[in-house]
């Protein structure tokens, strides 16, 4: 059993693959013989450096604890999309709407492009079960804050072939939050990672399962030592953050 629906929220499924939009296609209008080309309005999708810089896990219990993790720990919801070179495309101009994708895929992480080539976004997922009890309701927070720059400063990727536009400096933070009275749910996530036959499954095998799917949770805050197996049971809520340069 999966601790969470899923990111599919978070993707955005875009007409045609990335490199079929940020492909420059000329465009223009016939005046007599003479096709006048026209200026295109839109001067910043293409590719841009984000070098991931920085990791951090941070939990609440009785306290809030924060640690830095290895950029190699980064979770695929946000890895999968913001790769380096990453792919910027500016989908309305007029509100800004923007993606960020990973130049070989077909989906985007959403993104705000302002006038002044400051990145924002804020969003949340609707709330669902946690674990088993409909009591424990979860959620998650997306936080995005930075800048785009047309200025390239940075190191190019080896082998990399595309034209690069500048780059993007970048904080992403994902808190998964709860509603409700949660406790119980905790206390017996912790005793499912303590012990298989303490999963709630129907069965030996549906208990491994369920066990593993509750290590797979918790592995990036214990392996970042944010928490120990015994400050499960006391959870309050966590997140993690990602800085690009």
């Amino acid at each position: 059993m999966a601790l969470f629906e899923g990111w599919s929220w978070i993707s955005l499924l875009l007409s045609g693959s990335i490199a079929v939009i940020l492909s420059w296609v000329a465009s223009g209008c016939r005046v007599g013989d003479q096709v006048v080309a026209q200026p295109n309005p839109d001067q910043y999708s293409g590719f841009y450096l984000a070098q991931p810089q920085e990791l951090k896990f941070t939990a609440t219990t009785d306290k809030t604890l924060s640690k830095d993790a290895p950029l190699s720990s980064i979770p695929t919801e946000i890895g999968q999309y913001i790769s380096n070179p990453v792919a910027f495309l500016l989908q309305d101009l007029k509100t800004g709407s923007a993606v960020l994708a990973d130049p070989a895929g077909s989906q985007g992480f959403p993104i705000t492009f302002n006038p002044d080539l400051t990145l924002t976004y804020q969003g949340t997922t609707t709330p669902s079960t946690f674990w088993h009890d409909k009591e424990c309701q979860t959620y998650l927070e997306v936080l995005e804050n930075g800048t785009l720059s047309k200025t390239v400063t940075g190191h190019i990727p080896a082998g990399n072939t595309r034209k690069i536009m500048g780059e993007i400096h970048l904080t992403v933070q994902v808190n998964t939050l709860f509603n409700g009275n949660c406790r119980a749910t905790f206390q017996s996530l912790a005793n499912c990672y303590q012990d298989a036959s303490q999963c709630e499954g129907s069965s030996s095998t549906e208990n491994l399962q369920n066990q593993s799917a509750v290590i797979e949770n918790f592995r990036p805050l214990l392996e970042s030592e944010t928490i120990t197996p015994a400050d499960i049971a006391n959870l309050v809520n966590y997140s993690y953050e990602v800085s690009y340069q």
